[in-house]
């Protein structure tokens, strides 16, 4: 996430749709249910608790909105300061 910082002015925001989930334990749980022993490792998918985290981390505000089953929006907003 701090590598998105350098690419946006303050009070600015990126939106990001993706396949997503609330958190890791749903997202792990889902590809448990799923996929079982066939799921790819190289696979990775967004998990809104781990990526706010990280955005707050790094000094971002991010919110997530789940939209569908398997997708959300994350919005990721800089600060208005430098």
């Amino acid at each position: 996430m701090l590598r998105l910082t350098k690419y946006l002015v303050p009070g600015a925001f990126i939106l990001i749709a993706d396949i997503a989930f609330l958190s890791v334990a749903i997202r792990e749980a889902t590809i448990q249910r799923i996929y079982g022993d066939a799921w790819d490792d190289d696979e990775w998918y967004w998990a809104a608790d781990e990526a706010i985290a990280a955005c707050e981390a790094a000094g971002l505000h991010a919110t997530y909105r789940q939209m569908s089953l398997y997708g959300g929006v994350f919005m990721i907003k800089t600060s208005e300061k430098n």
